[in-house]
């Protein structure tokens, strides 16, 4: 297996408050327990990180769901976006949306742009690599979960 992105248990991430501003970085773990502990207290949250989902779309327009695990704690047997993830403290978006396709689906996977996408789709093995590029930015987007 490719070590391109080693996976690091003590994930740094960069926590932003709501208006997109840098306050610190800190370890994920201790942010999730932190944000957890500060909804369940006030009922909202004040902090945020950044993170991509990807959902996969074939050329026909057909999108990849998966179902989650009966095991996971967050969200156990509900269907989810394809692939999804914490930026890490000095990562890109981008960087992040290959980092994420080789961990979970296990290939590699660049970003273009519109140009770039339009030439390259005609161009490329697709059973070697996965093309993307962005459709859509939501900032500040809150993500339901259940527990």
């Amino acid at each position: 297996m490719n070590k391109v992105f080693k996976p690091n248990k003590a994930e740094l991430l960069e926590v932003y408050d709501l208006e997109g501003n840098l306050i610190r970085t800190q370890q994920r773990a201790d942010f999730y327990k932190e944000i957890k502990e500060e909804f369940k207290n006030t009922g909202k949250i004040t902090k945020q990180v950044k993170r991509i989902t990807l959902i996969l779309m074939t050329s026909n327009g057909r999108i990849y769901i998966q179902k989650r695990s009966d095991e996971k704690k967050e969200n156990p047997g509900l269907y989810d976006k394809t692939v999804g993830g914490n930026c890490r403290a000095g990562h890109t978006w981008y960087m992040t949306v290959v980092q994420e396709c080789h961990e979970e689906l296990g290939f590699p996977a660049v970003v273009l742009t519109d140009d770039e996408f339009r030439m390259a789709i005609k161009h490329t093995d697709l059973r070697i690599i996965g093309l993307f590029r962005r459709v859509e930015y939501i900032p500040n987007f809150i993500s339901v979960r259940k527990s």
